[in-house]
């Protein structure tokens, strides 16, 4: 159990954790994303930001994009739980702060039932961290992961509203996108018929993505997928149940040509690491806001590569955990795409000034230390629920 003031050992700059903060963000949106499971009734966030004893700061993102109070409940988890204990810990190096938490907190989050949002919470605790260590180094989050890393990276245009998914194509190809990625997991039909009009109003080359957002069992996936192979699809993502046996995904896997993609909601190493043995995904997506902030993505993602996978970061959220996302594919390379959201959303544009510009298909990464951006103050009042 972690104590108060515990020092971690194992290097010369400690992080010596003095502050943590939270703001909670809520904006309208002309349009907002929609799947097999419901659609968001706004765009919702939650930063946290963690301050170092010597002043250093860094910035973090929990995932709340659901139930629609969920911002509410993972602040009051933070901030009533877990910060007052963490306040005063010293750490040797940030890839410690994720292990240290989950070790302190697994225990009380499995007896009262909330695992994902204990998870979350860690997850921005960690983001903020890794943040704060970078900009202290006066380095951008990617190069101190890899003293090498990519300057830009490839991205897939998200969650596009299906009734307006082949219209919006032509405006996305003409703004530099060549993969979208489009919401399965309704009526056969419907989903054919949204794939093949995407097919017809993009041409042959750009590369389509789906999502069942677990919607389908080995059976109903099998055939949904093999149906929607016709019109070129290059991945199907979470077609089964995050909590459905590695042995069905590999089953799955032998009844189609169809690589398969999850991650999201695979929320631990030891499930990382029997997928990775199963071999049965291609991409692989952990959620730097959702699980694992950017030391246990980060993790994943070289594994992954390393064995000749893909890795996926995926993302819908706010501008801070965007831009980690961006920082972590940059550090981990491979044939991976970040996800982009296409859908409006100011808690991602108008948040933070971070350049989405994409050309062939890809975006630059920031080059300013840490994750590159820190939130707008006139926006955190705008947008910020009390």
């Amino acid at each position: 159990m972690l104590g108060a003031g515990r020092t971690v050992t194992g290097m010369t700059e400690p992080i010596r954790v003095a502050r943590i903060e939270s703001v909670r963000l809520r904006a309208e949106a002309s349009r907002l994303p929609s799947s097999s499971l419901g659609a968001m009734r706004a765009r919702n966030g939650l930063l946290v930001k963690v301050e170092d004893a010597d002043g250093a700061f860094g910035w973090g993102e929990v995932w709340c994009n659901s139930p629609p109070h969920a911002a509410e409940s993972r602040q009051q988890l933070l901030e009533t739980v877990i910060a007052p204990e963490l306040v005063g810990e010293r750490f040797a190096h940030p890839r410690q702060v994720r292990p240290s938490l989950e070790a302190r907190w697994t225990r009380m989050a499995t007896h009262v039932g909330e695992p994902g949002p204990f998870g979350h919470c860690i997850a921005g605790i960690d983001m903020a961290v890794w943040d704060l260590q970078a900009r202290r180094r006066g380095r951008p989050l990617s190069a101190l992961l890899n003293g090498s890393p990519d300057d830009s990276v490839r991205v897939y245009a998200s969650t596009l509203d299906p009734a307006r998914a082949p219209a919006l194509a032509g405006e996305l190809v003409a703004a530099g996108h060549d993969a979208f990625k489009l919401k399965v997991g309704h009526d056969a039909q419907r989903d054919e018929a949204l794939v093949r009009s995407m097919r017809e109003a993009i041409g042959a080359a750009p590369a389509i993505l789906v999502d069942a957002n677990q919607s389908w069992s080995v059976a109903e996936a099998a055939t949904a997928i093999n149906r929607l192979a016709r019109h070129g699809v290059s991945f199907a993502e979470e077609p089964l149940s995050a909590l459905t046996p590695v042995e069905d995904w590999i089953d799955l896997a032998g009844q189609t040509d169809v690589p398969l993609a999850a991650g999201e909601n695979i929320c631990s190493e030891a499930q990382y690491d029997a997928h990775v043995a199963a071999g049965a995904l291609t991409f692989y997506q952990p959620d730097v806001a959702k699980w694992g902030g950017v030391g246990g993505c980060a993790a994943v993602g070289r594994l992954v590569v390393g064995r000749g996978l893909a890795y996926c970061p995926h993302f819908m959220g706010t501008a801070v955990g965007l831009a980690a996302s961006l920082h972590l594919l940059a550090a981990v390379g491979g044939p991976g795409f970040v996800e982009l959201d296409s859908n409006p959303n100011p808690l991602r544009t108008a948040l933070c000034d971070l350049d989405l510009g994409v050309s062939d298909g890809r975006v630059r990464v920031p080059t300013s230390p840490g994750i590159g951006v820190v939130p707008d103050g006139a926006a955190l009042r705008e947008y910020q629920m009390t």
